[in-house]
């Protein structure tokens, strides 16, 4: 029966009209408690098995006696439309035998201009006379044709003097997926105060981002090798030049309100506010740690805890570790738990779950999930984190 608001199945076997079930994808044969009718006509098909992976008995992950190879479900849409997917799985007769899909990440969408600026100082500035940066155009596939960036260019520093013209138009090549366009700020020996560069740049038909470069004057100081001296070709001088390179302590963001957890399968959140911080997109120089001052819980490898940034996107900090613990002597912890990027040593170690000895977690760790989840895409740093 046909599907309600003109609604579409594109869970479909490919080169086919029929949908993915057990019934249509399978190992070409009648199952031991099945019956051919299931499998033939309307009702489903034996002529499939080429895209089935027997998985009974073996080591092989995922842990399903069989599943199928990776399908491509896509559809034809109006650009700038809303659209609703629904995911459905079911089980029809029994509940002995696990079903599961699995999505790939990042799968979802049309394909948007991906824009980066590298080179950046870790506060978002272009320092005066310093490093080049760069802006970074990409596609998620090879242009057919040659794709014209839709940009314009604002803010307050003034193109021409305080850093390059830029090119009037830019192109990925077709065949290409990327373009690099160089950029510098140059040094005028002014004391002006922060400049901005703002890109209004079109990603997609749907969607216009702006992204914004800080151009800071050259707060090095000059170095002092002490007075001039004459000396002879045969003599040598040692010289002693210290150069004071001020750097302000980073940002710290903390709730330092208490959280309690008195149910359990609920969704508790502590919520920080995180602003002024630059730059205001997302990058990997952003993020030095992710602290859990306190936590405890009798049953520590309860605890499912992520880490949601203002975008909504997330990395796994650390799921189902501890074990039994200290259960039954006193409450488990997470004391002065810091999650780090230049850690070593993933917090569920040595997996796939840590055990009741690692109880309480203290020090550094790196988390089970990737921190470049957390940036791999246009994501604010400022924000309800």
């Amino acid at each position: 029966m046909p599907y309600q608001n003109g609604a579409q199945n594109i869970a479909l076997i490919p080169g086919s009209n029929r949908p993915v079930t057990i019934n249509n994808v399978n190992p070409g044969v009648v199952g031991a408690s099945g019956t051919l009718a299931n499998c033939v006509g309307n009702n489903g098909s034996l002529a499939f098995s080429q895209f089935y992976n027997n998985n009974n008995g073996s080591n092989m992950l995922p842990i399903f006696d069989g599943f199928t190879d990776v399908f491509v479900a896509e559809a034809v849409v109006q650009p700038c439309q809303l659209y609703t997917i629904k995911l459905v799985i079911a089980d029809v007769q029994d509940g002995i035998f696990d079903s599961g899909v699995f999505l790939e990440a990042k799968s979802f969408g049309t394909g948007s201009l991906d824009v980066e600026i590298n080179g950046l100082a870790i506060d978002g500035g272009l320092a005066e006379g310093c490093t080049e940066g760069e802006i970074v155009f990409s596609l998620p596939n090879p242009a057919e044709a040659d794709y014209d960036v839709q940009f314009s260019v604002g803010g307050t520093a003034t193109e021409g003097v305080d850093y390059p013209d830029l090119p009037d138009n830019i192109i990925i090549s077709a065949g290409d997926s990327v373009v690099r366009i160089p950029i510098t700020a140059y040094e005028d020996f002014l004391t002006e105060g922060d400049e901005t560069i703002l890109f209004s740049i079109q990603r997609d038909p749907c969607n216009r981002d702006t992204f914004t470069v800080v151009i800071k004057d050259n707060r090095l100081l000059k170095p002092d090798a002490g007075p001039d001296l004459t000396t002879c070709p045969t003599d040598e001088t040692q010289l002693d030049v210290t150069l004071p390179v001020p750097l302000p302590d980073p940002p710290t963001f903390i709730n330092n309100t208490p959280l309690a957890l008195p149910l359990t399968n609920v969704a508790y959140r502590s919520e920080i506010d995180v602003f002024g911080v630059l730059p205001t997109e997302l990058t990997a120089d952003a993020i030095k740690m992710v602290c859990i001052d306190s936590l405890y819980h009798p049953w520590i490898d309860d605890l499912d805890i992520f880490l949601v940034g203002p975008n909504g996107q997330f990395i796994e900090l650390t799921t189902d570790n501890g074990a039994e613990g200290g259960n039954g002597l006193g409450p488990d912890y997470y004391l002065n738990t810091c999650f780090v990027p230049t850690a070593t040593t993933r917090i569920n170690a040595p997996g796939p779950f840590a055990p009741g000895s690692a109880v309480p977690f203290t020090g550094q760790w790196l988390p089970e999930g990737n921190f470049s989840d957390l940036w791999d895409g246009t994501y604010n740093t400022n924000g309800t984190w």
